[in-house]
């Protein structure tokens, strides 16, 4: 409840459009998440510590038959609380590839300092293509602040 108006949990709160932070999900939590229609993931919280995300792009739907050069990845990340809800650390990965042609990723961790609504995260990774580490890491600052009831700002 804010100002006796009831505000749903934030849907966002794990990740900001495509960078990860060191929220997770809580246990038995879960979602889809589509962007125009090409690329697909569910995300599960097994546990309040540990999120996996498998997702695809189906290109079959472009007249290629399924597996042929179809992409995927898988996103598991572990997410710990130093202070509750206002200081957390995360570290994850998120690997992909298509089937029979090579592999890629970035493992990275997470600092977020804030609340799930109002946070700012800083990111460091090294990406691995087909077995060679990256020689530099890549690193990302992300903030989110919830405006109103619906509304997030989430700049990128």
């Amino acid at each position: 409840m804010v100002k006796g108006e009831l505000w749903f949990e934030n849907p966002q709160s794990t990740r900001y459009f495509w960078g990860p932070n060191g929220y997770g999900l809580k246990k038995n939590e879960g979602y889809f998440q589509n962007i125009w229609i090409l690329a697909n993931q569910a995300s599960y919280g097994f546990t309040n510590n540990f999120t996996v995300g498998l997702g695809t792009i189906p290109l079959f739907l472009f007249g290629l038959e399924a597996g042929e050069l179809t992409p995927f990845w898988i996103t598991p990340k572990v997410s710990i609380p130093i202070i509750e809800d206002q200081f957390n650390v995360a570290a994850g990965a998120f690997v992909g590839g298509v089937a029979n042609e090579g592999y890629g990723g970035l493992i990275y961790g997470s600092v977020s300092y804030g609340s799930r609504d109002n946070n700012v995260s800083f990111n460091l990774g090294y990406g691995v293509l087909d077995g060679e580490w990256s020689s530099a890491p890549t690193m990302s600052l992300n903030f989110m602040r919830r405006l109103t009831k619906r509304t997030y700002f989430l700049p990128r």
